[in-house]
């Protein structure tokens, strides 16, 4: 269990508001993600939902160009190529219940069909909030980021969606490429 004293090691406010600048053009991440996802849906007759939950469960350890290769693959194959067991047992226990497990995934989701007030939380959101990739997932932190990005998502206008995209690319040096599932 993790004490406050954890969640003040933390990146400031401050902090993550230099990340925002650096990736901010990229704050509409979300909502072109969204688009490609609504046009690949209805070009190839499936359910908008379905596009992004095989996404975000593709993710994980995963560029995003990686992700749209091996869910374009399950598309056209229905099999699942180049991703770790953990992942191949989330996507297979979303198979069977249609639940997405786990904060980043579920999350990501949600973000991909135009949730503003999903944050994922993911590798680069933990090297911008400063916390050990070992935390990830824990509630602390998880609780910790939402209120960090809230309050950084009050003080610039965005939603907290944005927010996170803009400091996700900006984690990344400004270079983040999008999500295009053609």
């Amino acid at each position: 269990m993790a004490s406050g004293n954890n969640a003040r090691r933390l990146a400031t406010l401050p902090a993550l508001a230099r990340y925002l600048e650096v990736g901010i053009s990229a704050s509409d991440w979300y909502a072109k993600a969204n688009e490609s996802i609504q046009a690949y849906a209805h070009k190839h007759g499936l359910p908008v939902g379905l596009v992004a939950d095989v996404l975000a469960l593709v993710s994980p350890r995963k560029t995003v160009p990686d992700s749209v290769r091996i869910a374009r693959h399950y598309f056209d194959t229905g099999k699942l190529i180049d991703v770790v067991s953990s992942v191949r047992a989330q996507f297979s226990h979303w198979q069977e219940t249609g639940i997405i497990r786990g904060p980043k995934c579920h999350a990501f989701a949600r973000a991909l069909l135009g949730d503003g007030s999903a944050l994922v939380v993911d590798t680069w959101i933990m090297q911008a909030l400063n916390a050990p990739i070992s935390s990830m997932g824990k509630k602390w932190v998880l609780a910790a980021a939402e209120r960090r990005f809230q309050r950084l998502a009050d003080i610039t206008g965005l939603r907290v969606a944005e927010t996170q995209a803009a400091v996700w690319c900006g984690a990344q040096g400004g270079r983040c490429a999008y999500l295009e599932i053609n």
